[in-house]
């Protein structure tokens, strides 16, 4: 004899899970269209599948630089003022993406979003791609790939308030998406595989939260 209650529970129980994994989900920012895209969460409210960091050493030091804490709260990730300088890397890599987040950032804040950061060793617009978040710099403001390409927008606004990036890598194929507006549309060679990172400012506040990407 069929159990009808035992198979009831067992739907019951599976139809609970599903709409916990959909409320989540919505509750870190991904929208029902993007789940079907198939963009994953990158942050799941803790700091889980994260790594911190080090800043690259000063010139002529002795010592390590203190390194950034992070924190997990409210749904974002901010870094904890007067911690050191530094970067919270995925501990996945990827190589063609679409990565969407919010950042908030004052105006001290000089912080940034990187790419394809190698697995050792120093992590700078050198060895992997930054995608600039500071508006009060005349070289590469918000939304440029800092000492690669800059921004098409003429003067940034987005300090203190939040504000929605893009990063799309295909192939060579690189693209910045600033609050909807298209920023940056460059092809480039360099860092084509690696981590993704955020960047502490040395001062100021800075945030990011309904961190998510879909693998291209």
């Amino acid at each position: 004899m069929i159990n009808r209650s035992r198979e009831w529970n067992g739907l019951m129980t599976m139809w609970v899970m599903v709409l916990a994994v959909g409320v989540l989900a919505q509750s870190i920012g991904i929208t029902p269209a993007e789940q079907k895209e198939g963009f994953k969460p990158l942050f799941d409210g803790t700091l889980k599948g994260w790594t911190r960091r080090p800043p690259p050493p000063a010139r002529g030091a002795t010592a390590p630089p203190a390194m950034a804490d992070w924190t997990a709260a409210n749904g974002e990730i901010a870094w904890v003022p007067d911690t050191g300088r530094g970067y919270l890397v995925t501990e996945q890599t990827f190589t063609n993406f679409d990565l969407r987040l919010d950042f908030f950032s004052d105006a001290k804040a000089n912080t940034g979003v990187n790419i394809g950061v190698p697995d050792t060793g120093d992590i700078s617009s050198s060895t992997s791609f930054e995608v600039n978040i500071f508006d009060n710099t005349r070289g590469f403001p918000t939304g440029s790939i800092n000492n690669v390409v800059r921004t098409s927008t003429p003067t940034p606004n987005t300090i203190d308030k939040w504000n929605s990036l893009e990063i799309t890598r295909q192939g060579d194929h690189i693209t910045v998406t600033l609050n909807g507006e298209k920023v940056v549309d460059t092809m480039q060679s360099l860092h084509p595989v690696g981590h993704i990172g955020l960047q502490a400012p040395a001062e100021g506040t800075t945030k990011f939260r309904n961190l998510r990407v879909k693998t291209l």
